[in-house]
C-alpha cells in the first residue's frame, strides 16, 4: 500500500498546510518519507501550488531523442511533482548517482508544454507531460483525481500559451514606439504604444478568467509587469511628444505667435495631463515628468498674461520718465501692445489670453489722449524755442525748432484724427501757427521783409475737450493701470517654488558660502566649455581647447552683501596675469554688481567679467539650480 501514489489537490484559499510540500525526511517501514534535502515547497518560486502527484518507488520516467531513463526515489523517500500556477515541477527525493548526490529536480513552464494526458489503472495512474522538442515526462501517481490534474493542466497550458503569444506581439510593438519615438515620429510612437496597450488586453482577460478559476496570480502578474512597461513607454512617448509640442510653442513665441504658441502649449499640457492621468509607479522618473508638467503650466499662465503685461509694463514705462520724448515713445508702443492684448484670441471659442477687451479699450483711448497731449506739449516747447532764436536773431536754429514742432503737431494730428477727433481742430490750428512761423522765419533768414510774429499766449492755446485726461496726476494714471491689471486676473502666477529664476537666482548666489559660490563659477564655466585644472580659496583656474588650449585664471569676488565690484579688483587681475606666465586671459567672476568705472577699465586691461545677472543666466538656461542647493551662509 505505501508503494501507491497519490493525488492532491492543494486548498490555497485556506490556507493549510499540506505535508507533502513542507516535510523532509526519509520514511520506515510503516511509513512513507518525504523529500532528503529541502521541503517542496522550497523549490517553488513565485508561483502557487495547486496539485501535487506523488509516488514511492516509480519515480518520472522521461523520453527523449529515442532513449528512455528512469529517475527514481531511494529508499525510505517519495518523487513530488507539483503543478502551480505557472509551471510542472518534478523533484526526486535522494535519486543520488554518479552525477547528482541528493534530490534531483525537473522543471517545465506551462509555456514549453506542447500536450498534456493522464491514465489510470488498476495499480494506480499515470500523467504524461509532452514538452516542446519531443522531450515526454511520465509521472507515476494515484489513479483518483488525476481527471482534475489533466484538467488544470490542459487550461493551464492553452491559456499561457495565449497569454505569452499576444505578449509577443505587444512586445514588438513597444519595440516600434520607442524605435520611432528615437526617429522623432512621435505620432507614430504614440499609434504603436497604444495599440501595445489594447492588444495587451486580450491577454487581461485571459489572465483573469484564468485565476478565477484556479488559485495563484502568476499569469495575472506576468500581464501586469508587460502592462507596466506599456505604460511607462506610453508616458515616454507623451513626454516626447509634450517637449515637442513645448518647443514648437516657444518658438511660435519668440515669433510673436501667442495664439499658435497657446495651441501647442496646450497639446503639450494634454501629453501632461495624460500622463498624470496614469498611476505613478510604472512610469520612469516620474518626479521629473511632473516637474516639467508643472513648467507647462506655469509657462502657459505667463503667455496668457504676457500680452496685456507687455503693454501695462509700456504704460508705466511712459508715467514714470520725465522725459516727454522718452514717454511719447513708451505710450505709443502701449497703444499698439494693449491694441494686440485686446486681438489677441479674437477668434477663438474662448478668450484664453488675460483681459477684458472692453477695459483694455478704455485704457488704450486714454493712452491714445495722453500721447496725443505729450506731442503737443513737445511740439509746444519746440514753438517756444524757435521764438527765442527769432528774437536773437539765430534763424537756422530757430527754423530747426519749428519744423520739429511741426512734425509733432502732424504726428499727434495723425492719432488724433483715428482715434482722438475732438483735438483734431485745436492740432490743426497750432499747426497753421507753427507753419506760418517757419515761413515767416525763412524770409527772414534770407533778408525778406516780414511782418512782426505773433506769439501765442496762454489764453490763446486750444481748450482740449479732454483736459481732464491730459492733466491727469501720476497717482491718477497708476490707478487706471492697475484696474486694468486687475481686471485681468485675481490671481497673480507665483514663482515656481522648486526652481527660482532670475533676480532670485542672484540672490540666492549671495548667500553661498566662498567654497559652493567657487563650485558654481566652476560649474557655469564648465557648461561654456571650460575644465576646472586647479582651485585655490579665491581662483579657478580653468582650460579649453579653442583649436589649441587656451588656459583662463578666474578671480573669485563673492560679495554676499551685493557690493559692486570696483576698478581695484580689474587691477589686481591685471596683476595677476602679469604674474602667471602659464595662462592666456583673466576673469574676474562676483555674485554682485560691476560699477561703470571698472567695466570700462576691464576692457582697456583685457579682463572678461562674469557678474551676478551672467551667472543666473547660464544657470537658469543649463538647469543648474541644483548647484545652489548646499553651502549657504546667513547674513547679518
Amino acid at each position: 500500500m505505501l508503494l501507491m501514489g497519490r493525488v492532491i489537490n492543494i486548498n490555497n484559499k485556506e490556507g493549510e498546510s499540506v505535508p507533502v510540500l513542507t516535510r523532509t525526511g526519509k520514511g520506515g517501514l510503516l511509513s512513507s518519507g518525504y523529500l532528503r534535502d529541502e521541503p517542496a515547497e522550497a523549490h517553488l518560486q513565485d508561483e502557487t501550488p495547486v496539485f501535487a502527484l506523488t509516488n514511492q518507488k516509480r519515480g518520472v520516467e522521461i523520453e527523449r531523442d529515442g532513449s528512455h531513463e528512469r529517475v527514481a526515489s531511494g529508499s525510505g523517500y517519495r518523487t513530488i511533482a507539483v503543478l502551480s500556477d505557472r509551471r510542472i515541477v518534478v523533484i526526486v527525493g535522494d535519486s543520488s548517482n554518479e552525477t547528482v548526490d541528493g534530490d534531483q529536480q525537473f522543471s517545465v513552464p506551462f509555456t514549453e508544454v506542447e500536450s498534456v494526458t493522464s491514465d489510470t489503472g488498476r495499480r494506480g495512474g499515470t500523467f504524461t507531460v509532452e514538452r516542446s522538442g519531443g522531450h515526454t515526462w511520465t509521472i507515476h501517481a494515484g489513479g483518483s483525481g488525476l481527471d482534475a490534474v489533466e484538467s488544470f493542466a490542459e487550461t493551464a497550458r492553452q491559456a499561457w500559451s495565449q497569454v505569452e503569444s499576444t505578449i509577443d506581439g505587444v512586445t514588438r510593438a513597444l519595440v516600434d514606439a520607442l524605435d520611432r519615438r528615437d526617429k522623432g515620429e512621435y505620432d507614430d510612437a504614440l499609434d504603436a504604444a497604444q495599440a501595445a496597450t489594447d492588444q495587451l488586453e486580450d491577454a487581461v482577460r485571459t489572465a483573469r478568467e484564468f485565476d478565477s478559476e484556479w488559485p495563484g496570480t502568476a499569469m495575472l502578474d506576468r500581464v501586469r509587469q508587460v502592462d507596466d512597461r506599456c505604460k511607462n513607454t506610453l508616458a515616454t512617448v507623451r513626454v516626447g511628444r509634450a517637449r515637442q509640442f513645448a518647443d514648437r510653442a516657444e518658438r511660435r513665441w519668440r515669433d510673436d505667435d501667442l495664439e499658435g504658441a497657446h495651441d501647442a502649449y496646450d497639446r503639450a499640457q494634454s501629453e501632461y495631463d495624460a500622463i498624470r492621468s496614469m498611476p505613478s509607479a510604472p512610469v520612469e522618473d516620474w518626479h521629473r515628468v511632473e516637474a516639467e508638467a508643472k513648467r507647462v503650466d506655469s509657462t502657459i499662465e505667463r503667455l496668457e498674461q504676457a500680452p496685456l503685461q507687455a503693454a501695462v509694463d509700456a504704460d508705466r514705462a511712459a508715467d514714470e520718465t520725465d522725459d516727454d520724448r522718452a514717454a511719447i515713445a513708451h505710450l505709443e508702443s502701449a497703444i499698439e501692445l494693449y491694441q494686440e492684448a485686446i486681438d489677441v484670441d479674437r477668434d477663438a471659442p474662448e478668450r484664453r489670453f488675460e483681459g477684458d477687451p472692453a477695459e483694455i479699450e478704455k485704457r488704450r483711448e486714454a493712452v491714445i489722449e495722453a500721447v496725443t497731449a505729450k506731442r503737443r506739449n513737445v511740439a509746444t516747447d519746440a514753438k517756444q524755442a524757435g521764438e527765442w532764436y527769432i528774437g536773437t536773431d539765430q534763424y537756422d536754429l530757430a527754423i530747426e525748432e519749428f519744423e520739429t514742432a511741426r512734425e509733432q503737431f502732424e504726428r499727434a494730428i495723425d492719432v488724433a484724427s483715428e482715434h482722438y477727433p475732438d483735438a483734431v481742430d485745436h492740432l490743426e490750428a497750432d499747426l497753421a501757427a507753427v507753419e506760418e512761423s517757419l515761413e515767416r522765419t525763412r524770409a527772414a533768414r534770407d533778408g525778406e521783409a516780414v511782418d512782426p510774429v505773433e506769439t501765442d499766449t496762454d489764453d490763446d492755446e486750444p481748450d482740449y475737450d479732454v483736459e481732464a485726461t491730459i492733466g491727469t496726476t501720476e497717482d491718477e494714471v497708476e490707478a487706471a493701470i492697475e484696474r486694468v491689471e486687475d481686471e485681468a486676473t485675481e490671481d497673480p502666477v507665483e514663482p515656481d517654488d522648486a526652481s527660482p529664476v532670475g533676480e532670485g537666482i542672484e540672490s540666492r548666489l549671495r548667500t553661498l558660502d566662498d567654497e559652493r559660490f567657487g563650485a558654481v563659477v566652476a560649474a557655469v564655466l564648465g557648461e561654456t566649455g571650460w575644465s576646472v585644472e586647479a582651485t585655490t580659496d579665491d581662483t579657478v583656474v580653468v582650460a579649453k581647447e579653442n583649436p589649441t588650449t587656451e588656459r583662463m585664471l578666474v578671480r573669485l569676488y563673492h560679495r554676499p552683501d551685493g557690493e559692486p565690484v570696483t576698478e581695484a579688483a580689474i587691477e589686481t587681475c591685471r596683476e595677476l596675469r602679469a604674474d602667471r606666465a602659464n595662462v592666456d586671459a583673466v576673469m574676474m567672476a562676483t555674485s554682485a554688481g560691476i560699477t561703470d568705472e571698472a567695466t570700462r577699465r576691464s576692457r582697456d586691461r583685457e579682463v572678461r567679467l562674469l557678474d551676478d545677472e551672467c551667472l543666473a543666466a547660464v544657470i537658469e538656461s543649463r538647469d543648474l539650480e541644483d548647484e545652489l542647493v548646499s553651502n549657504t551662509v546667513e547674513l547679518d
